[in-house]
């Protein structure tokens, strides 16, 4: 309760910075969710006495995303304004991700629970970056389809259930998803050229289909 009190108040400060009345009434509604759905998850799958500081800073990460998914139903006058403060948020979301599994792995309390948490968050936060990059007009409608692979993978899984079968821990997926988001905060820097814009999200797009592709003949062979 003292995480997600400590995360609603994260919301409730940076949003007013980002976005109008109707930002924070969506930012604090989506962060109100996604805490729901991690308290129920949490509770069916993670079984340490501790909530650790790992959980702690994915749910930070989880509030700075919700103070973005605000900025998307901001007027676009208003979204240029803050735009700059927009990236410096997204850059310090962006620097904590992996410091909450190192923090897992230090205090021992790895859990299917932290995997999935953090696997969501890093979800969520590449399809709101998504959506201000073409709501800010950075990029076309395009761009979204960068925040879609994880989405469009689990609801796949409901058509083939092979596709919901454990994948092994990867290091090259972690690092194609940390390009992705890299590649999504740099979209949103105003002074980057649009031709920068789309070579790098063409890269992004090659890495995350080549990513997705090898998870998928894997998940097809394991399930012959």
């Amino acid at each position: 309760m003292l995480a997600v009190m400590g995360g609603a108040f994260v919301v409730l400060t940076m949003t007013p910075h980002l976005s109008g009345e109707f930002g924070i009434a969506i930012a604090l509604m989506t962060f109100c969710i996604g805490a729901s759905i991690a308290a129920a998850g949490m509770h069916r799958f993670y079984h340490h006495e501790q909530f650790g500081m790992c959980n702690l800073i994915t749910t930070g990460r989880l509030a700075l995303t919700s103070a973005l998914a605000g900025m998307t139903a901001s007027p676009p006058e208003l979204l240029s304004v803050h735009m700059w403060l927009a990236v410096g948020v997204a850059v310090v979301a962006l620097a904590l991700d992996g410091v909450d599994g190192w923090s897992a792995r230090r205090a021992g309390l790895v859990s299917p629970f932290g995997a999935r948490f953090d696997i969501e968050v890093d979800s969520f936060f590449a399809l709101v970056l998504a959506l201000l990059a073409y709501r800010t007009g950075q990029a076309g409608p395009w761009i979204i389809a960068l925040g879609l692979p994880r989405y469009l993978f689990v609801m796949a899984g409901f058509i083939w259930p092979q596709l919901t079968v454990g994948l092994p821990a990867s290091f090259s997926r972690k690092a194609v998803c940390v390009f992705q988001i890299g590649v999504l905060v740099s979209v949103l820097v105003p002074v980057l050229p649009s031709s920068v814009i789309t070579f790098s999200a063409a890269l992004a797009a090659i890495a995350l289909a080549w990513s997705f592709l090898r998870d998928l003949r894997w998940l097809i062979a394991a399930g012959r």
